[in-house]
């Protein structure tokens, strides 16, 4: 059985996803907006450049707080969603997808508030 960790680990999508949670949960965002400003196609670029991005990824980890790891929801070699705990709470769902053709620049970067179902009985 493939553990969470090694479908990361085993994409190029995964791998750029923990760089990208690394930098975020670090808070190290001057490295985050480099790293966007390298890494992202130019067309994802284009559609939300890194200052933008930035201040949502600010916005998410100050909601959030620190994230970890859920669940994969699907994973193949260029494409990834996973779902994620924030340490104050809350589940975020994240959605990268990557270029094919090395360097495997980030396509695509989408982030999404997930409502928890309640668990409780309706009386």
């Amino acid at each position: 059985m493939t553990s969470d960790q090694q479908l990361l680990q085993a994409s190029q999508a995964g791998l750029r996803l923990i760089a990208v949670l690394t930098l975020l949960n670090n808070m190290r965002y001057d490295r985050l907006r480099a790293y966007f400003r390298e890494h992202l196609a130019p067309a994802a670029l284009k559609e939300a450049p890194a200052t933008v991005r930035l201040a949502e990824v600010k916005m998410l980890r100050g909601e959030f707080g620190r994230l970890r790891t859920r669940q994969v929801i699907g994973a193949d070699k260029h494409h990834l969603i996973c779902l994620f705990d924030g340490e104050r709470g809350g589940l975020l769902l994240i959605d990268l997808a990557c270029e094919e053709d090395y360097p495997h620049k980030i396509s695509a970067l989408t982030f999404a508030r997930i409502q928890e179902e309640s668990t409780a009985l309706e009386a």
